[in-house]
């Protein structure tokens, strides 16, 4: 279901909540973290669509954790970064751990470079339009001052002729020199 609104922090109603991951069997995330699908709703993931297989059991709606029902989405966002050792709360944080490393995701070198970059630079939507030329010319200056050979961006990300081998270090080092992301070591 989806709303024509956000919900507020303080909305008492259950709608959408469930422990949606606990209802499917792991075998679904590797459909879900498919670069393929990305940016595609649920619906739109072709194994997924009219298999029963995926489910490990029908959960109910209005608790997240499966077993936690909290009254609001503000208690819940509270609860599940309380830092007390609290074994309610504890368990609730342990219970919540699969759907920030499976959200993490998204954001690992190996998918969120490529995905951004090649989103982006296709200007399909409205609001990207103009990328490309606007990183044109920020390469320009980034080519310069660290002296790349590679003529233009997408040369520079790729490491083939075909654009197909995805340069993933090159790409980093843009978006770093752009501040978008910072390079470390976790």
């Amino acid at each position: 279901v989806q709303l024509p609104y956000l919900s507020a922090m303080s909305d008492p109603d259950i709608i959408g909540v469930v422990d949606f991951w606990k209802g499917l069997h792991d075998t679904a995330w590797t459909h879900f973290s498919d670069s393929q699908y990305f940016g595609v709703s649920f619906e739109g993931i072709k194994p997924l669509q009219n298999s029963s297989s995926f489910v490990r059991e029908l959960v109910t709606d209005g608790y997240l954790p499966a077993n936690n029902r909290s009254p609001t989405p503000k208690q819940l966002g509270n609860a599940a970064v309380d830092p007390s050792q609290d074994p309610v709360t504890c368990a609730l944080r342990s219970n919540l751990a699969i759907y920030l490393e499976r959200f993490a995701y998204f954001f690992s070198k190996e998918f969120f470079f490529r995905k951004s970059f090649e989103a982006l630079n296709s200007e399909v939507k409205p609001e990207h339009a103009g990328f490309r030329k606007a990183a044109e010319t920020l390469y320009k200056i980034y080519k310069e001052e660290f002296h790349c050979t590679e003529e233009s961006l997408v040369e520079y990300c790729y490491s083939d002729d075909m654009f197909t081998q995805f340069n993933i270090p090159n790409a980093e080092k843009f978006y770093e020199w752009l501040n978008v992301t910072k390079l470390h070591d976790i």
